[in-house]
């Protein structure tokens, strides 16, 4: 029917129109929707970002508070060797070999505590020792006390004498 009726100017223009103004909307829609997906876009890549840094400060906290754990165990030890006898800086340097594995150089610095201890158990015995001991002369001077070692001598010359009187019924 159409074919039969050609189609005025009027009409035509009509017509024109209505498609400029439905291919305006659809260029609107289309426009808005890339629009939109350009925002969303960025959105997720902020988030993915914003992920990605809280993630990264994560492990950072992660890594602090495994640092401060360090810390707290070392001071802990360090303070138990301090209260064996070793020094502030060797009882830190050997708890942190100990944390850390160095068990070969963590026996080296225990051995040498232990020596350090020893040194200083026997010197407070022996000073103790020669605080408690009698006085010991040489036989020089006048004494008012009769050392042990000559008061030794002489029983045992007595002994002595005893002795060679006994045999002498022998003779």
């Amino acid at each position: 029917m159409e074919r039969n009726n050609p189609k005025t100017i009027k009409e035509l223009t009509a017509e024109l129109a209505q498609e400029r103004a439905k291919n305006s909307r659809l260029k609107n829609l289309l426009d808005r929707s890339l629009s939109e997906r350009a925002n969303l876009q960025r959105a997720l890549a902020d988030r993915e970002e914003n992920e990605k840094k809280r993630e990264q400060r994560g492990a950072e906290l992660e890594k602090e508070v495994d640092n401060l754990r360090m810390e707290l165990d070392v001071q802990g030890y360090a303070k138990k060797f301090v209260a064996m006898g070793m020094t502030e800086k060797k009882a830190e340097e050997t708890a942190r070999m100990m944390l850390s594995g160095d068990m070969e150089s963590f026996n080296e610095n225990i051995k040498g505590l232990i020596r350090e201890v020893e040194k200083k158990e026997t010197d407070k015995a022996m000073q103790k020792f020669l605080e408690n001991r009698t006085e010991i002369y040489a036989g020089n001077g006048n004494i008012s006390v009769e050392p042990s070692a000559i008061k030794f001598a002489k029983e045992y010359a007595a002994m002595q004498a005893l002795d060679t009187n006994a045999l002498d019924c022998f003779k």
